[in-house]
This record gives C-alpha cells, structure tokens and sequence, in this order.
C-alpha cells in the first residue's frame, strides 16, 4: 500500500513535469490557454494528493480497527466510511472532471491548433473532454452510479492518451461513485 502511495506521489510529479514541458511549446498557439492546462494538471495534481492521503489514512484506521470493540469500532468504521468517501469525492472531481477540462478541452484545442500531433488524435480531446465533463455532472447530479454505467466517456479519453484509466492511477477496483463501501 505504502509503495502504491509513493507511485503516485510520482504521478503528481509527472503531471506537473509534463505541463511545465509543454507549456514554451503551447503557449504559441495562446500563452492563456497554456497556462490554464499546466494550473488544471495543478488541480488534478492536488485531487489525487487529497485521494493518496485519504487512502493512507484508510490503512491506517483499518490496522486500528482490528483491535477495537464496541463503541470504538463503529467509531472507527464511521471514520474509514468517510475516508472512503473522501477519496471517492476527490477522484470524481479530480480524474472526472479537472481533466475533461484540462486535458480534453485546453490540450485538445492547443494540439489541434498547433498540429503537433495528427488533428484526428486531437479531435479526441476536443469531443472526450466534454464527454468527461458531462459524465461527472451526471454523476454528480445522481443521474447514474458510474458502476452502472458504460465507461464510454472515459475510455473515448483514454484511448487517446490524454488521461490514465481509473484502475491503473488509483488502484480504484470498485468504480463507484461515494459511498459507504468501506
């Protein structure tokens, strides 16, 4: 679990690093919209610390929990649920929404613009980004549970490269949306 936590403090790393890279090569094609994409991988950068710390904490009052009885164990169940929760809240908003934003709309439109990459892939982001982002509204709003749902929206975002499929970034097994599964 610790390793998994450390992995992905090198996902936050990367994702800052790849924005900083990008960002002289962009910001040709406009020096705003450059960047608003390395301040949305910031955002995201700073959901997935919210999830790292969440589960962290989750490890650790699952380990408390193994020896507590009555009232301190339900109250130590409440406080896992609310982890849970916490993190679940954290990916919806980071994963779901930040990088439709980020990732589909401002780097869909700086790649198409600036024909760095064939405008077929760019065209991606520029139809995967919205799709992302209504999914989360969706999602958000209660229309759907994403368990329920066909992940359209995310793997039309995946196959383009732009975004890192929920169970490889966050170890995520379940795909609900927050709730008591702790």
């Amino acid at each position: 679990m610790y390793l998994g936590a450390i992995l992905e403090f090198g996902v936050i790393l990367t994702n800052i690093a790849t924005a900083v890279v990008i960002y002289p090569i962009v910001k040709r094609q406009s020096e705003g919209l450059a960047l608003g994409y390395v301040t949305a991988r910031i955002m995201e950068c700073a959901f997935i610390l919210v999830g790292i710390m969440s589960i962290i904490s989750i490890v650790s009052v699952s380990d408390a929990l193994v020896g507590a009885t009555g009232a301190e164990a339900t109250a130590l169940a409440v406080q896992g649920n609310s982890l849970a929760a916490t993190y679940d809240w954290a990916f919806l908003f980071g994963p779901g929404l930040v990088v439709g934003f980020g990732n589909g709309l401002i780097l869909g439109y700086l790649m198409y613009r600036s024909g760095l990459v064939p405008r077929r892939m760019a065209m991606f982001g520029l139809v995967g980004g919205p799709m992302l982002i209504l999914s989360f509204g969706l999602i958000l709003f209660g229309v759907y549970e994403t368990d329920r749902v066909p992940r359209s929206c995310w793997h039309s975002q995946r196959s383009s490269g732009k975004a890192r499929s929920a169970s490889t970034r966050h170890g995520r097994a379940s795909g609900r949306v927050p709730s008591q599964r702790w």
